[in-house]
């Protein structure tokens, strides 16, 4: 257990101030990029696998940029998973889920200012399939979400020697959890991506 000077210490360092500037800007830059990948245009509707392809690969720039420097979480799900775990302390975990909801504030802000009204009017939208109850998608999202945590943990795992193209590793694990949990969430994605604490 960190005394509350290793914890001062921690929030005063360098190296933490760009970690928490890393998970803002790396979540603003994958909800900015992903949002715009799933608007409905008059002309085009994106499809599943337009979307899933966007996920996937923004996941995997955004862990390829910002890994080093904060690990590159841009998820809830992904920073509670990693404190649960024990891999980050409790500074690090509040601080780095305030600057990703504000990271995500950014982002969503950034790309509804930059696209046409009618275009926008769902931007917001979070709805589950007619024929799917809430409780299944619940478990739908958990058994993806879990899958998408553990490839995570196990590219990250120091212990392994084989580390490499751990981005594109955890992208590829958000766009089969997407390509899957498409359809479950299809009214959401049809208007615009899904944002629960999820992959």
């Amino acid at each position: 257990m960190a005394t509350t000077t290793e914890r001062r210490a921690e929030i005063l360092s360098p190296k933490f101030a760009w970690a928490i500037l890393s998970e803002f800007v790396g979540t603003a830059i994958f909800l900015c990029i992903v949002m715009g990948s799933s608007f409905k245009w008059p002309s085009e509707e994106p499809n599943v696998l337009q979307i899933s392809l966007a996920f996937g690969l923004t996941v995997a720039t955004v862990v390829q940029i910002f890994g080093p420097i904060s690990g590159a979480h841009i998820n809830p799900a992904v920073t509670l998973a990693y404190f649960v775990g024990n891999q980050i302390s409790i500074v690090r975990f509040v601080f780095y889920m305030i600057l990703q909801v504000l990271g995500a504030l950014a982002g969503t802000g950034i790309i509804y200012s930059v696209t046409p009204g009618d275009i926008r009017s769902t931007l917001f939208a979070n709805n589950v399939s007619k024929d799917v109850f809430a409780s299944e998608a619940f478990l739908i999202e958990m058994m993806l979400t879990f899958c998408v945590v553990m490839c995570i943990f196990s590219v990250t795992d120091k212990r392994r020697r084989d580390r490499n193209n751990a981005a594109l590793s955890i992208g590829l694990a958000v766009s089969m959890a997407h390509l899957i949990g498409f359809f479950t969430f299809r009214e959401a994605f049809k208007q615009t991506m899904l944002i629960l604490s999820g992959p």
